[in-house]
């Protein structure tokens, strides 16, 4: 080696570099690079050279005597190296589901019932002496650990378009083949596996077809989804930390924008109105009915408890959360992680790299909704006899096609009287719901004369509320709602 050769390796070992040339076998034609005057000696004099960490994406390096190049020397070869990049490919993490379908079956159905009450039963005292949050995870933790003992989680399929069917089936052609591993003489086993496999590729195929069509109709409604967004400044962000950022930020400011507002005209047009009775207290049968009510196939909130785990619990979950929803009835204070929601995003027409473009939907616990809704039911009389006749939203009997038709009579039977043209003003709130006054809404469910009792329960609820937006399996910081009304429950109604 010569003087050039040694500076060559000082400078790979400085730089911790790797000459790529020598690495791999090949025939003497594919290694030399340039050849003397008269093709007498040929050499390897130019080299291929490359950082430690990309060694292994040189998959081999070789000379092309053959190659025509413009513009370079006749003594020289062109030197390539194949190049393959690795990326480091992050694996999206499966969230574990139970296996809620496996209520529809009636045996199934019934050895919930049983072990949540048999479960209950042991942890009576210890859910009655505890504090409201402890109690409250106690009866979460319960509630799950049963579901879990007894549904199970959904099955892995390593292909998409496996169905439980097909799973099963594999099951026992599975069972029968480790038979006929002890008795590989037998006839009957033989049959049953070979029957059994016909069936399952069969199904394999039908299963894979469904899927086939599924995973089409999925794609054309892809175009309203986007796994991208922009930041403010229009900017594109790619990354999964700053997308969470980004919609931090956007939901922070959303639910804690400053609104202007004129105080004086709460005293001006709602009057205070206090009632000094005393409310009665939280029945069982109010439990009952407000359970009865709970939707099941409605995403869970930050407990990870389905609504059909608490609608199948029986006559013992009714029990165990009638005594938590009487704490909060009688101390005034929500339990910390009913007041907790994951906002979650969803796309509208327009634009989906625009946060703007998105509905905010958030999924809160559904054993909170219990209390709520017996909040609202004792509200509703109330409130009822007190609105207008024009008043049409959230209300029984009184839907969108219900207004469609009686604005309809009105302007036909104004044309037909008088000869004039008719004017019909639209106002589309922006963001009407996420803008919503406390203060006001308070002062307003004063003037319609509720309880003080339900009024301090809403109010404590609003001013301990926080939020987190949830992205794919990931959740950002929790911040606190300042304005707007909590999605899911009465506070929507009322406005």
């Amino acid at each position: 080696m010569n003087e050039r050769g040694d500076r060559r390796l000082q400078f790979c070992r400085l730089n911790k570099l790797n000459i790529t040339n020598t690495y791999f076998k090949l025939k003497p034609s594919r290694k030399w690079t340039w050849r003397s005057p008269g093709d007498r000696t040929r050499q390897m004099i130019d080299y291929i050279m490359i950082d430690r960490r990309w060694r292994s994406c040189i998959s081999n390096v070789r000379s092309y005597p053959s190659a025509i190049v413009p513009n370079m020397e006749n003594d020289r070869n062109l030197v390539l190296a194949h190049f393959k990049v690795r990326f480091n490919v992050q694996k999206r993490t499966h969230t574990k589901k139970l296996d809620i379908e496996k209520l529809r079956i009636p045996e199934v159905k019934e050895r919930y019932e049983i072990e949540i009450k048999n479960r209950f039963e042991a942890l009576r005292s210890m859910i009655e002496e505890a504090s409201l949050d402890e109690a409250l995870d106690i009866v979460n933790h319960t509630i799950r650990k049963t579901a879990e003992d007894v549904f199970g989680f959904k099955r892995y399929r390593r292909e998409p378009w496996i169905s439980d069917e097909v799973l099963n089936l594999a099951d026992q052609r599975r069972t029968i083949k480790t038979k006929m591993s002890i008795n590989p003489q037998d006839e009957d086993l033989k049959q049953k596996n070979t029957q059994l496999k016909k069936v399952i590729n069969y199904k394999v195929e039908e299963c894979r077809e469904e899927w086939f069509n599924k995973q089409c109709y999925e794609a054309e409604e892809a175009n309203k989804k986007n796994d991208i967004i922009r930041d403010k400044d229009g900017n594109i962000l790619t990354k999964e930390s700053d997308i969470l950022q980004r919609w931090h930020e956007y939901d922070t400011s959303l639910y804690n924008a400053k609104i202007v507002t004129d105080e004086s005209v709460l005293e001006e047009l709602w009057p205070n109105c206090r009632r000094n009775e005393q409310e009665p207290d939280l029945l069982e049968n109010e439990v009952r009915a407000a359970i009865a009510k709970i939707k099941s196939r409605k995403a869970p909130g930050i407990d990870g408890i389905e609504g059909a785990l608490i609608k199948e619990g029986g006559q013992t979950v009714v029990q165990v959360l009638h005594k938590i929803c009487k704490k909060i009835w009688d101390s005034g204070v929500f339990s910390t992680i009913w007041t907790k929601s994951l906002v979650v995003n969803i796309p509208k027409k327009g634009d989906t790299t625009t946060c703007k473009n998105y509905r905010t939907i958030s999924l809160i616990c559904h054993a909170s909704k219990i209390i709520l809704e017996i909040i609202r039911s004792r509200m509703k009389n109330t409130i009822e006899s007190q609105m207008a006749e024009e008043q049409a939203g959230f209300r029984p009997g009184r839907g969108t096609i219900e207004q469609i038709f009686s604005l309809r009579l009105i302007a036909e039977k104004y044309l037909a009287l008088q000869e004039k043209e008719l004017y019909l003003i639209f106002i589309d709130f922006k963001k009407a719901f996420d803008r919503v006054w406390h203060k006001g809404l308070w002062r307003v469910l004063h003037h319609y004369g509720i309880h003080p009792k339900m009024i301090n329960l809403i109010e404590n609820l609003y001013k301990r509320t926080q939020s987190a937006i949830r992205v794919g399996n990931k959740v950002t910081e929790w911040f606190q709602q300042v304005i707007g009304v909590r999605q899911g429950n009465f506070g929507t109604t009322l406005t």
